[in-house]
């Protein structure tokens, strides 16, 4: 018996709808009903019966009877696939540029290791397209970006958004709402966050000259917002901006026309998801809903 079709099936019976227990196991629909008519084959008898629009479902009797026995059946599995990392020692790889693993994952790193204590996490600091041709080359579990792209047999999920931010030195003389046109590049920390970013970024300023500085480490823009002249300024995500303005000499002011929402990605294989991909990102949903200024799309 698979245990992801016991598992698309008990997200049913939480949900009692095709659609949202579709979106809890970041699946599509037709994905989710292709695994309970596996499981429906696989018993020899119907657990479901579909009402309406086909999306809100009640059980059979047998349905009803599955549901105690699926339980139990996820808690042996879950026990045997810890019992085989303890003697493989497997290595979960995520890839992500350097924002997201700084400022949005932490706890859900550290909730994921507690859990599986057996596995070697490994987190790899790498722009857009190599985080997908590390998907596609199968060096890593999941990836983050802020940007999406084609890739053959790989899928890109909209995670989460989150808006985007000017931040100055304190000591500047900034209004307190600021427009794009008044600023001057050469002032600028510039980091490519998304696409959407630099087509905003390029509408304001592709007559202007460059940057002061073009940084692609986010860690680096706080102390370089530190070390220069006041009139420095930076745009940066909400979770980034969370951080930067713990610091008495960082503030923030209203933007106007600001930059689109930064939409990060989940980058996986099209492929079925395993026991770790798929607790992973249960602990990361539970964990992007409790931070602020950060939007579930999910």
């Amino acid at each position: 018996m698979n245990h992801l079709d016991l598992e698309a099936f008990l997200s049913v019976v939480k949900y009692g709808n095709l659609t949202r227990a579709a979106e809890s196991l970041f699946i599509s629909q037709p994905a989710l009903t292709k695994r309970l008519l596996a499981l429906e084959k696989e018993l020899g008898c119907q657990l479901i019966v579909r009402g309406k629009g086909h999306k809100n479902i009640s059980l059979t009797d047998s349905g009803e009877s599955l549901i105690s026995i699926a339980y139990q059946y996820k808690s042996l599995d879950n026990e045997l696939q810890t019992l085989k990392l303890k003697n493989t020692r497997k290595t979960f790889t995520i890839c992500s540029s350097d924002g997201p693993h700084m400022y949005i994952f932490p706890k859900t790193y550290k909730d994921f290791i507690n859990q599986y204590p057996e596995i070697s996490l490994k987190l790899v600091t790498a722009d857009y397209p190599q985080c997908f041709d590390a998907i596609q080359r199968q060096h890593a579990d999941l990836a983050f970006t802020g940007a999406d792209y084609y890739y053959k047999n790989i899928v890109s999920i909209p995670m989460y958004s989150e808006p985007m931010y000017f931040i100055c030195r304190s000591d500047s003389n900034y209004p307190d709402t600021v427009s794009p046109d008044l600023l001057k590049a050469c002032n600028a920390i510039y980091s490519p966050y998304s696409s959407d970013f630099t087509k905003w970024w390029d509408y304001w300023f592709r007559k202007d000259s460059k940057p002061f500085i073009e940084a692609h480490l986010i860690a680096q823009v706080e102390d370089f917002m530190l070390s220069f002249n006041k009139d420095i300024w930076t745009i940066v995500p909400a979770s980034v901006k969370n951080k930067f303005t713990k610091n008495p000499f960082l503030s923030t002011r209203k933007l106007m026309s600001p930059p689109p929402e930064r939409i990060i990605y989940l980058v996986k294989l099209i492929s079925e998801d395993n026991v770790l991909t798929s607790s992973f990102q249960t602990i990361m949903k539970e964990n992007l809903s409790r931070i602020k200024d950060i939007n579930l799309l999910l």
